[in-house]
């Protein structure tokens, strides 16, 4: 990494001019790159969100965007799917037999063929460094004293009159998750994150059980920032200093940019 230094110029014996002088210093000095900053940003690519809608619909997109602005926050360059996706599908078709027809087996070596070619690609098109999945995920959330409880949120969905009738209930709900993986060019693992998004049942006693429609999934983006918030945290700082997969940290294939 460079570091550019500033030379201090010689300051007069004025102590007006001197303190003049010391604050241009100090203005100049503000706007250098900090020690240990990158010569320029790490380069994330996204696939496609993974989400339990239509490929087209826009709350995929909406989500997308969501995370990558969030990573751009901590000073990472996000290539959107758009531009991913297309180099992954023409791999994907230029070296799709890799299965043996006669086992059903993959072919060692054509896997290991289309994976290379892949990472060629990749780096050398769009110069990933590292790639972005983000999905969506419906999970079981433990349901006990009126709230759903899952991934770090607690959500009221049960209404007090009910609670106060029929007492404590307890079991479990459906609910929706955020998953943010951070993959290197070769398939590992390098950060995870998830964070619960919402429930999709709600409990009175006039209707019992209220389902939330499927249209009406994601439709709160106060709760996807919030799930997003919980996953990345400020800057992404979360997924890079508590996403790690294991207990130990993993060999970077990258430096990770240093947050203001």
């Amino acid at each position: 990494m460079r570091r550019r230094w500033l030379a201090t110029p010689r300051i007069a014996r004025d102590p007006i001019a001197r303190w003049a002088r010391i604050t241009v210093v100090a203005c100049l000095l503000a706007w250098l790159p900090t020690p240990g900053s990158a010569d320029s940003p790490v380069r994330l690519c996204m696939l496609p969100p993974s989400v339990p809608f239509e490929k087209d619909d826009p709350r995929k997109a909406m989500l997308e965007e969501k995370v990558a602005r969030r990573f751009e926050e901590g000073l990472f360059e996000v290539i959107r799917s758009s531009e991913t996706e297309p180099l992954v599908e023409a791999v994907d078709e230029r070296w799709g037999a890799i299965y043996d027809p006669a086992f059903g087996n993959v072919v060692p070596n054509a896997l290991a063929a289309q994976r290379q070619e892949m990472i060629r690609v990749l780096r050398t098109g769009l110069g990933c460094e590292a790639l972005i999945r983000v999905s969506v995920q419906v999970i079981r959330a433990l349901y006990a004293g009126g709230s759903a409880r899952w991934d770090g949120v607690v959500v009221q969905i049960n209404t007090p009159a009910r609670q106060w009738l029929l007492g404590d209930e307890w079991g479990w709900v459906a609910a929706l998750s955020l998953w943010v993986e951070l993959f290197d060019l070769d398939g590992e693992s390098l950060s995870f994150r998830s964070a619960g998004i919402e429930p999709l049942i709600n409990f009175s006693i006039r209707r019992q059980v209220d389902r939330l429609p499927e249209d009406r999934w994601l439709r709160d983006e106060i709760a996807v920032d919030r799930a997003i918030d919980s996953a990345l945290g400020p800057m992404a700082l979360d997924i890079r200093e508590r996403g790690f997969p294991t207990a130990q940290r993993p060999s970077w294939p990258f430096d990770w940019p240093v947050a203001p």
